[in-house]
């Protein structure tokens, strides 16, 4: 079988052209294996200075959000694993003191577990924090505080909030917030 010379150091280079390449490959009707090779981007150059300053922007915006989440996102998943706990224990229950007296024991734990890590967040890992705990819940952090202490105290940690830019009541969109949705996908890739 003929290869063309450059044919032959490019499949060779890249570990494809072999015995064993050949046998484990589909052939096609002219007897060259058929293989699939990862999918590769080429990047024009820029037009303009101006477009690769804003090309920078927005990669340095991305590299910014990615930190960000990957800071974020295990305490999310930690928070909603503790929150379902506590649900379902909550369910179990009966005893009114013995509820109260089990939820001030688990937001005591967390809180003494988790405050100091919370308190070095910035205000955008905040909010991101808040979007993904709607992610992994299912309900915004407004409505687990509701849920778990009272109405009064969800309003109260609502307005201190506000005051800091943030609101409990953020939800998920997956489609308002893709680049988020694609850094997890690419996080929870094994």
């Amino acid at each position: 079988m003929r290869v063309p010379l450059f044919l032959y150091f490019l499949l060779g280079g890249l570990g494809l052209w072999s015995q064993d390449a050949i046998r484990r490959y589909p052939m096609e009707p002219d007897g060259l294996p058929r293989f699939e090779l990862p999918e590769i981007h080429i990047l024009a150059p820029f037009g303009s200075d101006r477009q690769r300053k804003k090309a920078l922007r927005r990669k340095a915006q991305y590299d910014r959000l990615r930190y960000n989440v990957e800071k974020v996102y295990p305490y999310a998943k930690i928070f909603a694993r503790h929150f379902t706990y506590l649900h379902n224990t909550l369910k179990t229950i009966e005893d009114p003191t013995i509820r109260e007296s089990f939820k001030n024991k688990v937001e005591k734990d967390l809180f003494g577990r988790y405050e100091k890590d919370l308190r070095d967040m910035t205000i955008t890992q905040g909010k991101i924090l808040i979007k993904l705990l709607h992610r992994e819940q299912g309900q915004t952090a407004f409505e687990g505080i509701k849920d778990l202490k009272s109405g009064a105290a969800a309003v109260f940690w609502q307005g201190v909030a506000r005051i800091f830019g943030n609101n409990l009541k953020s939800e998920y969109d997956p489609e308002e917030e893709i680049m988020i949705e694609l850094i997890l996908e690419e996080l929870n890739q094994p």
